[in-house]
């Protein structure tokens, strides 16, 4: 019996390329899977730092129509708008809005965790 060499020579390249075919298409999925990962944590940690769901229930005192933000976060007037303030600093309602006459709700930087 004689064998067909030229077969099992273009066998063995086939079946190479097919195993270096799937241990590239493996790895790179691998890296793609670790790199979501990644950037899902960075996302959590941003959204955990930045995220304004910590609602303030302490009311804020307005005197002589001028109040200092008690921490850095949105603040929503009587007059549905939204306003970032920053802790600290003293504002008087007319900087903030012409129609607006008090704060109804507070909503400080970071998550409620």
């Amino acid at each position: 019996m004689k064998l067909n060499n030229k077969g099992f020579a273009i066998t063995s390249v086939l079946y190479g390329l097919l195993i270096l075919f799937v241990v590239f298409t493996g790895t790179y999925l691998s890296l793609l899977g670790a790199k979501k990962n990644k950037l899902d944590n960075i996302t959590k940690d941003i959204e955990a730092k930045y995220a304004f769901e910590k609602k303030l229930n302490d009311s804020i005192s307005i005197t002589n129509g001028s109040f200092t933000a008690p921490c850095i976060g949105k603040y929503k007037l009587n007059n549905n708008k939204y306003v970032y303030l920053y802790k600290g600093k003293t504002y008087t309602l007319s900087e903030l809005s012409n129609d607006a006459t008090s704060i109804t709700e507070v909503y400080c930087q970071g998550s409620s965790e």
